[in-house]
């Protein structure tokens, strides 16, 4: 039969396979197409399902097998670095969170200090606008400032040559009142970070400077700041002082307020080119330049024909009694 087929040409293969391994290949492609979709929606609703009979889902067992390995892997590795003398995984962390909080610490110490710096500086720009010395006049060659109460005499300080860090100021202060007052602070922003007072121990030297701890001005009494005497001291200088230039400088008292006085720079260093005048200080303690006593106009006569020449007369007398007033008041 074989033999007949292959003569004949027509085979079971050519009459009966095609068909069939078409249909096989329908099947075969239908259940690749289907197969995984099936598989995934089974797969979702394995990991959906709850704890059934005391068994965890898929997704927690395997949450569970990434927990194990990384605990497995710290150990292994903090077992490894306590051989090598090197600190674990957990000591390298909280000196990490650590250094983090200090870092934090510090720019929150660094933002505060801005703060209390930025306040301060507006503090004391409104003082300066605020409050400010009164400058009476110029008596005997020295400027005098009022201060509340008190009053600040010709202050003044010695030049300094450049790269000189320290500089010198001097003054004198009077109370005339029957109240002491105490000097809070002395700046002087232009010039200087930092004035101090000092006072040396051997008097008519600068040897073995010290700074005074409390600035105290008895009542009905003068402190003064000379060479070779109690002093301020200008420490880390900003600005070179020159000859005939002036700078502001800020007193803070505690009864009488804050107030600006203007200090004058001179080329003398060793001499006070101000002395000290006593009558001056008396005439202070006395009020003799609190105000000016008002000059009482007296009437002027009516000008007839008959007293021309004596108004004429007159007027120069009243003038030259004016100007000695102002001559003797200036004096």
């Amino acid at each position: 039969m074989m033999i007949s087929y292959y003569k004949t040409g027509k085979t079971p293969f050519s009459q009966y396979c095609f068909p069939i391994l078409f249909w096989v290949c329908v099947v075969v492609m239908g259940f690749v197409v289907t197969t995984p979709m099936s598989f995934q929606s089974y797969g979702q609703e394995l990991l959906n399902l709850p704890k059934t009979k005391g068994y965890p889902s898929l997704k927690e067992r395997k949450k569970i097998r990434q927990e194990r390995a990384l605990q497995q892997y710290i150990e292994q590795e903090n077992k490894r670095r306590v051989e090598a003398g090197m600190p674990t995984l957990e000591e390298e962390e909280k000196a990490r969170q650590d250094a983090m909080r200090r870092n934090e610490e510090k720019k929150k110490a660094l933002e505060m200090a801005k703060e209390r710096v930025t306040i301060r500086k507006k503090a004391i720009i409104k003082s300066e606008k605020r409050v400010d010395g009164t400058v009476i006049g110029r008596f005997s060659q020295q400027n005098i400032y009022r201060l509340g109460n008190l009053y600040v005499l010709s202050p003044w300080a010695p030049e300094t040559r450049k790269g000189d860090q320290t500089a010198l100021l001097y003054m004198t202060i009077v109370n005339p009142t029957d109240k002491p007052d105490r000097l809070k602070n002395i700046t002087s922003r232009q010039i200087t970070r930092k004035i101090e007072a000092r006072v040396s121990s051997v008097p008519g030297t600068m040897k073995g400077l010290r700074p005074v701890e409390e600035l105290i001005i008895p009542p009905r009494s003068s402190v003064q700041f000379n060479v070779g005497g109690m002093h301020f001291s200008m420490l880390s200088m900003i600005k070179v002082l020159k000859p005939h230039d002036t700078f502001h400088v800020l007193l803070q008292f505690k009864v009488n307020g804050n107030g600006l006085v203007r200090a004058v720079v001179t080329s003398k260093r060793d001499v006070n080119p101000f002395p000290i005048d006593s009558k001056l200080i008396a005439n202070l303690f006395d009020g003799v330049y609190e105000k000016k006593a008002p000059v009482e106009e007296t009437p002027k006569p009516k000008a007839t024909p008959a007293n021309n020449g004596s108004v004429r007369a007159t007027q120069p007398q009243q003038e030259g009694a004016n100007g000695a007033d102002d001559a003797q008041m200036e004096t």
